[in-house]
């Protein structure tokens, strides 16, 4: 598979139009070693090393994985949680107040910005 490194010069070789592509779609072939079989295997590709990693914020954010469809977001999603050593832990928010007294003091759109 290929390295991070690698797949950033390839990258930037396609981003400056340094590639050779087929006349006239202007299609480009990857690099066997680009593409991957399995969802599991991008994950892994992505994110490398996670056991090591996954307290480092700078480094999680600095990953993603795009997916055209929510269905197939959620599934990736899921993929990647269950690397995470510990449960999963869901954090709801609430955008009202319930006693009208306190309506007033906290403003939905102070609550939404929380």
């Amino acid at each position: 598979m290929i390295t991070c490194l690698s797949y950033a010069d390839w990258l930037l070789q396609f981003g400056d139009g340094k590639l050779p592509h087929v006349q006239p779609a202007g299609e480009i072939e990857l690099p066997s070693d680009l593409c991957v079989s399995t969802a599991e295997e991008l994950v892994d590709f992505v994110f490398a090393d996670l056991s090591l990693h996954y307290t480092d914020e700078s480094w999680i954010s600095s990953r993603a994985i795009l997916c055209p469809r929510n269905e197939v977001v959620d599934m990736m999603n899921d993929r990647v949680l269950d690397l995470f050593p510990g449960d999963v832990v869901t954090c709801l928010s609430v955008d009202s107040v319930a006693e009208v007294d306190h309506q007033a003091l906290y403003p939905v759109e102070y609550l939404n910005s929380v």
